[in-house]
């Protein structure tokens, strides 16, 4: 009996790689996002502790202008990083769309090709079971026959 051989193997190998690159595009994006996500969480969790630091700095009763002026600028640079950060995730967003709707159709490609080879094996199975049972008619007509002389 022979085996089956989807005539489009080579092709589907192609469109799994294919789906496999998108994929790991996608996730190179994501992690780059997850970057930016962490790195804006912890500037702005520095941004709390230097309002923190300054507010205790005040509450004291002498205040030093010199630190609270650096403290201003430090509070000032951290929103300015916070809102590059923002910023960048935003330009971030389009190409992370972009990327998991080539990843979907990359997927649907494939499972439409696994789709197709599914059914022509299935096709091919139930070829191959008619024809033996066939030949097992053939062979049971022989031999009747072959008694019947």
């Amino acid at each position: 009996m022979a085996d089956f051989r989807f005539r489009l193997a080579t092709f589907l190998k192609l469109k799994i790689a294919a789906r496999d690159q998108r994929q790991a595009e996608l996730m190179e994006v994501l992690s780059i996002q997850d970057q930016l996500t962490r790195e804006q969480e912890e500037t702005e969790e520095m941004l709390k502790q230097t309002i923190l630091e300054a507010r205790q700095g005040c509450s004291i009763g002498r205040m030093n202008v010199d630190s609270l002026i650096v403290a201003q600028r430090e509070m000032n640079h951290l929103r300015a990083v916070i809102a590059h950060k923002r910023s960048l995730q935003k330009k971030l967003a389009p190409h992370i769309e972009q990327r998991r709707t080539a990843l979907l159709e990359a997927e649907k490609e494939v499972r439409s090709l696994e789709k197709l080879r599914e059914r022509q094996e299935k096709r091919f199975h139930t070829e191959q079971e008619r024809r033996e049972s066939l030949q097992m008619d053939e062979i049971a007509l022989i031999a009747f026959a072959r008694k019947g002389r």
